[in-house]
């Protein structure tokens, strides 16, 4: 017997309704400090999926959920339904990738999908994670290339260390993210509101290139930039995003600050 991958979903969300389980959630909400604010497991779902809030708390809030559905009882399965409903929408896009890759059945790929996730969730250790954090440079136009990469360092050393404070994570106006970090070739960034842009960085590779009228292979890397046009020109972001390949190109006029 084969069930739907939306069926699934609605499954587990009319699970999540009944009263059985609201006590198990009471359990874990008893257990788990950064899960008291939220009454019910509605609540709970609609505080992670929102767009706005600190995503710093999001990330208290999963971490207590991971940690309940690691026990044992009603507790653990309650919390396990609540990370798969919470992690719906990736798991969506996985099954989607897969379906697309022709990777097996739809009900094969659904079930491995669900699989993999429940393992990876009982399996998981939390003091092993690497949080990703995009700390704010403040003031940067003033700043020179030195400033910038001790700045950096200063918050790499208080990430490490467990010191960094909510404002370090607060009021940017312009993100720039590195997917070639973890091998992406391309990528389309998405601007985080209210910031006004976002510059993409990927990984260096070699590609074919015309140089002299000759095919060689030589190191690329694509950037990208996405922006709010409401406040941002589309020349202006344009001549923006050249100024960064002319720099990129010629890292001395970086250095000499030209």
């Amino acid at each position: 017997m084969s069930f739907a991958w939306h069926e699934i979903r609605d499954h587990l969300m009319h699970s999540s309704s009944n009263l059985h389980f609201q006590r198990s959630f009471d359990a874990v909400r008893r257990a788990q400090a950064a899960l008291a604010p939220f009454r019910d497991p509605a609540a709970l779902l609609d505080g992670l999926h929102g767009t706005t809030g600190d995503q710093g708390q999001k990330n208290l809030i999963l971490s207590a959920l991971v940690r309940a559905a690691q026990g044992d009882g009603p507790a653990s399965d309650c919390a396990l339904t609540l990370l798969l409903l919470a992690l719906w929408p990736g798991l969506d896009a996985i099954r989607r990738r897969s379906l697309w890759r022709r990777l097996g059945s739809a009900d094969e790929i659904a079930s491995d999908v669900l699989a993999r996730t429940t393992e990876a969730v009982r399996g998981l250790v939390l003091g092993r994670v690497n949080w990703i954090a995009a700390t704010v440079l403040r003031n940067v136009e003033r700043m020179s290339f030195a400033d910038v990469e001790r700045a950096i360092a200063e918050y790499a050393t208080a990430a490490r260390d467990n010191k960094l404070k909510l404002e370090d994570l607060q009021g940017g106006t312009f993100t720039i993210t590195n997917g070639g970090t973890f091998g992406s070739l391309f990528s389309t960034p998405i601007v985080n509101p209210p910031q006004s842009a976002i510059l993409g960085m990927h990984a260096i590779k070699e590609r074919p290139v015309v140089e002299n009228g000759q095919v060689i292979a030589a190191p690329m890397m694509y950037i990208a930039l996405s922006y709010d046009h409401r406040i941002i020109d589309g020349k202006d972001a344009v001549l923006f995003l050249v100024d960064i390949k002319n720099q990129l190109e010629n890292p001395h006029r970086m250095l000499l600050g030209m």
